[in-house]
């Protein structure tokens, strides 16, 4: 009886045990997959950016080398700012808008005492069909003394005092315009130096040498080679010549350089 109210004995008790939670490894593998994603999706990008910006300039010198083969194989004509202008006594390069004519036999001028005449005996320059300066033979006209002395810094003393000298005798009297403080501009025309103040114009009448000597008329000038015939006595050498009251001091500038262009064909 006391082995039916005894408990039955268990073989091989097993205890209770709480297992350790594991992390789950389905979430680490898929932030490792969203990773390695985004990584490669950058990649690609960064590549992409840097393959466009190659091919760009590769783009933009392939069309710089094209550009510079067109010019080489079509090169662009440059239309000349200037032209010669060849007459029968003179040459001279003159500006696209401007235009020179000689005049001969008594032409161009009105400063000749009546007879016949050949050879030049004028000479214009025009700037859009309007006359800028002229040059006109004179014959038949003439003056004593010096009446009038461009100083400059650079004067001959010896050739100033023999001025006044002669003025004594003749009862000239001497003018004398100071440009001693004075800017001008110089050039040489047909073998003479020239300088002009603003509108004034004067050259030197002794080359060769160290000092500036003007003339005492100015605006008459003889070039050697450049001459006309009266009708009587032998031939003539003095011209008048000055710009018009249409031509601004830019415009003489313009006319200072066509005149130091001119050459004698003779």
């Amino acid at each position: 009886m006391d082995d039916i109210n005894r408990p039955p004995l268990m073989e091989n008790p097993v205890e209770s045990v709480t297992p350790n939670p594991t992390p789950p490894k389905k979430s680490k593998l898929l932030i490792i997959s969203l990773a390695a994603v985004l990584l490669l999706a950058s990649l690609f990008l960064y590549l992409l950016f840097f393959t466009k910006v190659f091919e760009n300039l590769n783009l933009t010198e392939t069309e710089d080398e094209n550009s510079q083969e067109n010019e080489q194989e079509n090169p662009q004509e440059e239309t000349p700012q200037s032209t010669m202008f060849n007459g029968d006594t003179f040459t001279a390069q003159i500006p696209n808008d401007w235009s020179m004519e000689e005049y001969y036999d008594g032409d161009g001028t009105d400063m000749l005492s009546d007879g016949d005449y050949t050879g030049l005996t004028g000479l214009k320059i025009f700037k859009n069909n309007t006359e800028m300066f002229y040059l006109k033979a004179i014959y038949g006209i003439g003056f004593a003394g010096c009446p009038s002395y461009a100083k400059f810094t650079d004067e001959s003393s010896t050739y100033y005092n023999q001025i006044l000298s002669d003025n004594q005798i003749s009862g000239t009297e001497l003018n004398i315009s100071d440009y001693t403080q004075t800017e001008y501009s110089e050039f040489v025309w047909l073998g003479k130096t020239f300088r002009r103040v603003e509108r004034a114009y004067t050259y030197d009448t002794v080359p060769n040498n160290s000092y500036f000597e003007p003339a005492c008329v100015p605006t008459l000038v003889g070039f050697q080679g450049l001459e006309f015939q009266p009708e009587e006595g032998p031939a003539a050498t003095s011209y008048d010549y000055s710009p018009t009251q249409d031509a601004t001091l830019e415009d003489l500038d313009v006319i200072d350089a066509i005149l130091e262009s001119m050459t004698l064909f003779n």
